[in-house]
């Protein structure tokens, strides 16, 4: 896909930064209480400033759009945003549904599960009893079609690093603004790797990582220390 962006300047730490910001996803990767969320609400007010109407924040089990709101854990909530079949109207929506989730139709509360083993079968059940991960992704694709910028706090909660990946892959194709907060190395060098935006933020600023420089983040440098001082040492 074909990078298309705006700069965005914002306040930082007492002073003013200037952040290219693509359709598409921008990761935020840095330690707790460094700033991610304040810094991603201040740009996400500027993307409205400079004509961004329809803003979807995703908070935990909250999901806002406007006026809308949706606990994923909220049957009744299910129910009424699938009371109409307008949701499986979409080609890449059905497309995304049948990959990442295993659902061929929504309707009234439920999901129409698709099963591959032992044989084939499909069997229809209630949207709150898919895994956490599963409410939390369809949440996601579904505010992909309805905003027009996607905001997620600590994304990868409840996500497990497959379906996170894709489930990113999957939003960045929607060509929408997608600005996502995440603690999870490994999500970082997967993004380097899709040509994604990624910044490292953190208590003495904000640096644009890529594949040249990530390693001398320290947060990142730690969890790669930990995860091969997990690997058993070879024969």
């Amino acid at each position: 896909m074909a990078e298309e962006g705006v700069l965005v300047k914002v306040p930082f730490k007492g002073k003013e930064v200037e952040l290219d910001i693509r359709r598409g996803v921008n990761i935020f990767y840095g330690p707790n209480a460094t700033g991610k969320t304040v810094l991603i609400s201040a740009i996400a007010e500027r993307l409205r400033k400079q004509g961004i109407e329809t803003v979807a924040h995703v908070v935990g089990d909250e999901v806002t759009v406007g006026d809308f709101k949706l606990n994923i854990n909220d049957p009744k909530a299910w129910k009424e945003l699938t009371s109409e079949p307008f949701l499986i109207d979409d080609d890449r929506f059905r497309d995304d549904l049948r990959f990442l989730l295993h659902i061929s139709y929504l309707h009234g509360g439920y999901a129409l599960r698709l099963y591959y083993e032992p044989e084939f079968k499909a069997k229809w059940v209630p949207i709150t009893l898919l895994s956490y991960g599963g409410r939390k992704a369809l949440a996601l694709l579904l505010v992909a079609r309805m905003a027009d910028l996607v905001v997620v706090e600590a994304f990868e909660g409840g996500l497990h690093f497959d379906l996170a990946v894709e489930l990113l892959d999957a939003l960045e194709d929607y060509r929408k603004y997608v600005l996502v907060e995440t603690h999870m190395g490994i999500l970082v060098t997967a993004g380097l790797k899709k040509g994604w935006n990624v910044y490292y933020v953190s208590r003495d600023g904000i640096i644009k990582l890529t594949k040249d420089n990530i390693l001398e983040t320290p947060l990142f440098k730690e969890e790669a220390e930990a995860l091969t001082n997990l690997v058993p040492p070879g024969p």
